[in-house]
């Protein structure tokens, strides 16, 4: 009966305790969700990415493979006087699970609805891969966002009249 006891003292005391170990890129990726959500600070964004880095957006095609380009983007997109919050949302995302393996942060979340140019863009479920270097700054991300299909159209239709622009200026 006393070996019971014990037993089972030993498994509640083992049960109770809470893992104590924390992935090695937990603080950045709280970081990453933070400057994400609040869309104002570009550079302290960027200042979690290495200067060679592999950038996808696998829905819409998107791809940068350095720091720069990506600030490029990020920063037009960030200070577009279009997008606006929306009263009852006031972050850019709302994280539902993240999950740690090893170098890899899985974040699952939706984009929050916004305005841009006074119309209303609603919610899009997304997922985002990010993947460390033992220096813990960012090397690869993977972006797939749960873009509705007009807006898809429209993306595709822009990128396809940017591209034929840029051919034309080589013809000239």
């Amino acid at each position: 009966m006393k070996n019971i006891l014990i037993a089972s003292l030993v498994l509640l005391l083992l049960f109770s305790c809470k893992n104590s170990t924390q992935n090695p890129f937990q603080k950045q990726a709280d970081i990453y969700i933070k400057l994400i959500s609040e869309r104002k600070d570009v550079n302290s964004l960027m200042d979690l990415y290495s200067d060679s880095i592999q950038y996808d957006n696998m829905v819409i095609d998107e791809k940068f493979t350095s720091k720069d380009a990506l600030f490029t983007q990020r920063k037009l997109e960030w200070k577009d006087s279009l997008y606006q919050f929306q009263a009852e949302f006031p972050k850019a995302i709302s994280i539902e699970n993240i999950s740690y393996f090893n170098n890899n942060i899985i974040l699952k979340g939706i984009i929050t609805p916004y305005l841009y140019n006074d119309k209303i863009i609603p919610h899009k479920k997304f997922v985002t891969s990010l993947y460390f270097n033992s220096k813990g700054k960012i090397i690869k991300q993977e972006d797939w966002i749960d873009y509705p299909l007009p807006e898809i159209l429209e993306i595709y239709n822009l990128q396809k009249s940017l591209e034929e622009g840029t051919l034309l200026q080589r013809q000239n």
